[in-house]
């Protein structure tokens, strides 16, 4: 897996414009980013070795988001929100899921009917490889807390 997780080069797919940032037709960022990473037993692990669980990370991912634009924060909403419905519908894990969504987001699948940009791929990328490495270089713990 590239980098962890969490070195998952994501994009953004679908979800409404009617869903306040942060949250996810109902369901929080938290809860949401729980969804997307929870029983994938390669993000656990990379996890484990600095001390951080799934809880731990999308805690940090939720209070981390609250500091993004309006603009990133619905990108990276759409990605994460998009992996985890992925994840459900197809029964598969976050790296095959997050590689649909790259080849979506590159033009490299269009047999799909997932709306991905590959700017919104990128800024989701970059934000949950930043949680990522934020907990390793701190121990675990998160530095937006």
């Amino acid at each position: 897996m590239r980098n962890g997780l969490i070195g998952f080069t994501l994009g953004a797919a679908l979800l409404g414009s009617a869903c306040t940032p942060g949250e996810t037709g109902g369901m929080s960022a938290q809860d949401t980013c729980g969804q997307m990473l929870s029983g994938d037993p390669e993000i656990e692990a990379d996890l484990a070795e600095f001390d951080a669980t799934v809880d731990d990370y999308c805690a940090c991912f939720a209070t981390t988001l609250e500091s993004q634009t309006e603009e990133d924060r619905d990108a990276i909403m759409k990605v994460v929100s998009t992996i985890a419905e992925l994840r459900t519908e197809r029964n598969i894990g976050l790296e095959a899921a997050a590689e649909l969504l790259e080849e979506v987001a590159e033009g490299r699948n269009t047999n799909e009917s997932i709306d991905i940009s590959g700017s919104a791929f990128e800024t989701a990328g970059r934000f949950v490889d930043g949680i990522r490495n934020d907990l390793r270089d701190n121990d675990g713990q998160c530095p937006a807390s």
